[in-house]
């Protein structure tokens, strides 16, 4: 008997420590350091520190002015080692006088728009932005200003933590490079496998489809599993391109997506419709809708696939299968004297699985 309180004892203590554990995060995004791309409207970046003033509650932070409604800023540098679903945390600064902005992961929004505004000095804040789907890989972050609650659009952002709830399982994870590939065109078509010191990825496809209404298809995106699948498409926006859009298996998994940005190349990363596929062989199709530049090229990377949700295996059991009859079993099994080793063994048992449950539970909140 001593020994079975003194293993419920120890079992207790665990399960104390364990839920007292706070799990770090698993990726995490410093919005200071980082070069923006404005994709519409002003944007003016400073940086703010305790080295400047030792009230400030950050180490160091993004100090900001998306200046109106509707403006937006992006970049990449989003690092994600293990692909699965994250819950999102914001850590910034709460200021008086602040902007409302609404972030976005892949141009997937995170969480609803954020008031910077505490009608106060500046103050530790953070959010919960709820949880997102990630492949493995880069990613990129999106900023978009929706109003202001006083008389300036400034904002304070230090941080984005990314924290792992659920693991996607080994090989969930299906990229589709564009290049090297043998692509069929519906007209007149000209591409290259493309390398470049200053490219934002290591190789990419390099195309021109010349006209509305052309398209390239190729016919080697394979998939293991049946099941629902997350669909981002990364290229490289440049200055002067084409308008694009993009089908798997005859059906449009994008709408126009304006490959132009009026600057220099620039990886970009957008996420696409989720699709149900089955297992085995899938069709890619590009096609053009047009331009808004006055040519037609385009840069293709990757598309990244991850399961979302597996198909469930059809039932195999024969038809007319039929559980064993009662005469099969014994009428009045024998309970056998349980010892005390084996009182002790279901103790430890039934504590560790409370324990684990209570783990568990504390984890995926």
């Amino acid at each position: 008997m001593k020994k079975i309180i003194s293993i419920i004892i120890a079992a207790a203590l665990i399960c104390a420590a364990l839920t007292l554990v706070t799990a770090a995060a698993d990726a995490v995004f410093e919005f200071e350091d980082r070069e923006w791309t404005v994709l519409q409207g002003d944007f003016w970046k400073g940086e703010m520190s305790k080295e400047q003033h030792d009230a400030y509650p950050a180490d160091k932070s993004l100090y900001c002015n998306i200046y109106a409604q509707g403006n937006a800023v992006q970049t990449s540098g989003l690092n994600i080692a293990k692909a699965g679903k994250y819950a999102v945390k914001l850590i910034y600064v709460a200021n008086q006088g602040s902007a409302t902005i609404q972030f976005y992961v892949d141009d997937v929004k995170i969480g609803s728009p954020v008031d910077f505004n505490n009608n106060g000095g500046w103050t530790a804040a953070q959010a919960d932005l709820g949880t997102v789907a990630l492949a493995d890989g880069d990613h990129s972050v999106k900023m978009e200003c929706t109003g202001t609650t006083a008389t300036n659009y400034e904002a304070f952002i230090d941080k984005l933590e990314f924290t792992l709830v659920e693991e996607a399982e080994e090989g969930d994870n299906i990229t589709f490079e564009f290049e090297d590939r043998t692509w069929t065109p519906s007209g007149d078509y000209w591409h290259e496998d493309y390398t470049n010191p200053g490219l934002p990825v290591p190789r990419a496809l390099y195309t021109n489809l010349y006209a509305a209404g052309n398209y390239i298809e190729n016919g080697d995106l394979t998939v293991e599993k049946s099941g629902k699948y997350s669909v981002k498409l990364v290229y490289v926006a440049n200055q002067g391109s084409a308008k694009i859009k993009i089908y798997i298996d005859g059906n449009a998994v994008s709408d126009e997506i304006d490959f132009n940005n009026n600057g220099n190349w620039t990886k970009t990363d957008i996420g696409l419709s989720d699709v149900r596929l089955a297992a085995g062989a899938h069709t890619v199709k590009v096609e053009l809708t047009g331009t808004s530049s006055g040519n037609t090229e385009a840069i293709f990377d990757k598309l990244v696939l991850t399961l979302l949700e597996e198909d469930k295996a059809p039932d195999t059991d024969a038809p007319g299968t039929t559980e064993p009859s009662g005469q099969d079993q014994p009428a009045n099994p024998d309970n056998p004297k349980t010892s005390d080793g084996a009182v002790i063994a279901a103790v430890a048992a039934l504590a560790v699985s409370v324990c684990t449950v209570i783990y568990v539970s504390k984890k995926r909140k």
